[in-house]
């Protein structure tokens, strides 16, 4: 642990590398109490993998603060891949709507939000009983700072010999969530799990239950697909009645009581641009066959239309929520 007197020097250290950056992560103005966009920050690593930020390597950084900074820096293989695949850059964007992430400043898909969806989202962990009440409290307490903060974070690599350089996208190009486009399905599917009470599924009323009775022999515990009853309480008792995971042209999205949760956001640009960087990585001449199937299957993610709807039972004295484009 840094002793305070490094903890002090430390200090004009982090203000000399944000001097070094430029730009902020674009937010959208607010009034909120609680706003900070940081300046961009620029890391370059050179071939044997060390870092420098703003022009101060880890060796002066190291030296003011006697902290140990060779974690810091990357296998040198891992700089020789990213060259192999000419991959220069990659930038991590966090702003007010979402959590975006470019490949030689090229959007790939990314996760999406808004203040309901955090909202939403601190009230299912507390509901679920997926942290102790403790930790779930301060999560939902936070959650809401997260969209009044930004960061930009750029990563570098150098070109590989006889590469061109690509530019760094543009810090004051504003970043916008994908435009929902509709797109044929070419794939339907929509799956309903119905929990009892008990918190026995059922699928097209066959339980798990009657598989149990059916294929019990052969030895699959058909028990732990069920969900303990007082899980099934601890939801009625927030009233939720459903949770929807829906992919689709726009992206994937889970909701709850039909309110959405931070969602994974797509076009199919940011589909092309997956395809070409995992196809950056398959190179060799005899994968020519997989890079052509990459560049066709991945774009079409968008043509899945596909529904998994967790049914629970409706608490006494709760009005039934419509699920999601049900009229």
């Amino acid at each position: 642990m840094l002793s305070v007197k490094r903890l002090v020097t430390l200090v004009p250290v982090v203000a000399i590398l944000l001097a070094g950056c430029s730009g902020g992560a674009a937010m959208t103005p607010t009034n909120s109490d609680f706003f900070v966009a940081l300046p961009r920050i620029l890391v370059e690593f050179d071939k044997d993998g060390s870092p420098t930020v703003g022009g101060i390597g880890l060796a002066f950084v190291g030296g003011l603060t006697g902290a140990d900074m060779s974690s810091m820096k990357l296998d040198p293989s891992i700089i020789s891949a990213l060259q192999t695949g000419d991959i220069q850059h990659i930038e991590i964007l966090h702003k007010d709507n979402g959590l975006f992430i470019f490949v030689n400043g090229k959007l790939l898909p990314h996760v999406g939000w808004s203040n309901q969806a955090f909202d939403t989202l601190g009230k299912t962990i507390e509901s679920l009983g997926l942290l102790d009440s403790a930790t779930a409290g301060l999560v939902k307490m936070f959650l809401p700072f997260v969209t009044r903060l930004g960061v930009d974070l750029v990563v570098k690599v150098p070109v590989k010999d006889g590469g061109t350089a690509i530019p760094v996208r543009d810090v004051n190009t504003p970043v916008e969530m994908p435009a929902s486009t509709a797109a044929a399905p070419g794939f339907y599917a929509r799956l309903t799990i119905k929990f009892n009470q008990d918190g026995v599924p059922s699928i097209a009323n066959v339980s798990t239950r009657d598989l149990e009775a059916v294929f019990g022999a052969s030895g699959f515990d058909f028990r732990t697909l069920e969900l303990p009853p007082d899980t099934i309480k601890r939801l009625q008792d927030s009233n939720i009645q459903h949770i929807v995971l829906k992919t689709g042209s726009d992206g994937i999205g889970i909701m709850v009581n039909g309110e959405l949760l931070p969602n994974v956001a797509w076009s199919e640009t940011d589909l092309q641009n997956t395809a070409g960087l995992v196809n950056a990585f398959l190179a060799d001449p005899g994968l020519k066959d997989v890079r052509s199937v990459v560049d066709t299957l991945v774009p079409q993610l968008r043509q899945i239309d596909s529904e998994i709807i967790l049914s629970l039972p409706l608490a006494a004295n709760q009005q039934a929520i419509p699920l999601p484009g049900s009229k």
